[in-house]
């Protein structure tokens, strides 16, 4: 019970200090000091149809193949469907004796060419997110998973999902701002929100009404990928990480930011006591067409004469 409890200790020492995209690798090296495993997966993903979309996943002492050949086998697997479908529920699989008969030959093959013949599976599912999370045990050899272990994983996961969640928040502290106000989450590569503020939920659902709770929308997830901020209508998402894992921040977009580069200019120029004609002279335009920019200029700023034009800039200066 010392040693268990000094464990403990080391996990959640870890979780205080490791970076995200480090702690599921470090956290399975603390896991084989308390059940004998040679290989695992730290995993993380969506329930879709009895299958899961992994998103994340850490494998852990095998071939990192073993990931895209199991996505087009998953959605066969009876020990999957269990998981999903009660995933508190521990698993001690026997594969070969589990994938048994013609219709599961692919699945036999598979768990031979990686070597998983004996498996341990348990984990759980975030409600607000419904995000689902799991660590599976592997043995090549021939001696099975016994009660003991199954007892001890099912102990150890509740810490080891507690101490995930604390190094996740862990992460969104040390980015948060110095006077305490934040609207931040950790994201995956992917584009799934591994844990928001709810400032920041409150922010993006402010762009996207349906927003889900798991995912970035396609168009933050483009900026995500090609490195650059995500500037919408009425919210900035800024993107820092180099791992697996990426802080967002959502800001308020204010309204003249919604303008276009043409648009502020000649609202700039009419609040200074330009005419529709020299604004329209100097930019080369026609009067029409400076009238028609100034009212979408209104409608995006919510405004209806020139002092609350003023107003809204900040304040202009006539630089003539």
């Amino acid at each position: 019970m010392d040693a268990f409890v000094a464990d403990l200790t080391r996990l959640y020492r870890l979780a205080s200090s490791a970076p995200a995209d480090e702690f599921p690798r470090r956290a399975l090296d603390l896991l084989r000091d308390w059940i004998e495993f040679d290989g695992a997966v730290f995993g993380f993903g969506e329930p879709a149809s009895g299958e899961i979309r992994m998103d994340g996943v850490c494998v852990y002492n095998r071939d990192q193949a073993l990931l895209p050949r199991y996505a087009e086998l998953s959605r066969f697997d009876p020990v999957t469907r269990h998981f999903v479908n009660r995933p508190g529920v521990i698993q001690n699989v026997d594969t070969q004796d589990r994938y048994r008969g013609k219709e599961n030959q692919p699945l036999a093959a598979y768990s031979k060419a990686y070597d998983l013949r004996h498996l341990l599976l348990v984990g759980d599912d975030q409600p607000d997110h419904r995000r689902l999370r799991w660590v599976v045990l592997y043995r090549g050899i021939r001696k099975a998973f016994d009660a003991c272990e199954e007892q001890r994983m099912a102990a150890a996961w509740r810490h080891l999902a507690c101490a995930l969640d604390l190094n996740r928040a862990r992460v969104l502290d040390l980015h948060a701002p110095p006077d305490g106000r934040r609207s931040l989450a950790l994201v995956s590569r992917g584009g799934v929100l591994e844990i928001a503020d709810r400032a920041f939920m409150g922010l993006a659902r402010r762009e996207w009404r349906d927003l889900s709770d798991t995912r970035l929308p396609p168009a933050a997830l483009k900026s995500l990928r090609e490195g650059g901020p995500y500037l919408g209508r009425q919210v900035e998402l800024h993107f820092s990480g180099r791992g697996e894992q990426v802080v967002c921040e959502a800001r308020e977009r204010g309204a003249v930011a919604s303008l276009s580069a043409r648009e502020a200019e000649v609202a700039r120029l009419y609040a200074t006591g330009r005419s529709y004609r020299e604004i329209a002279g100097q930019l080369g335009s026609s009067p029409n067409t400076v009238r028609v920019q100034l009212a979408r200029v209104y409608q995006k700023l919510d405004i209806n004469d020139k002092a609350m034009l003023a107003a809204a800039l900040g304040g202009v200066r006539d630089p003539a």
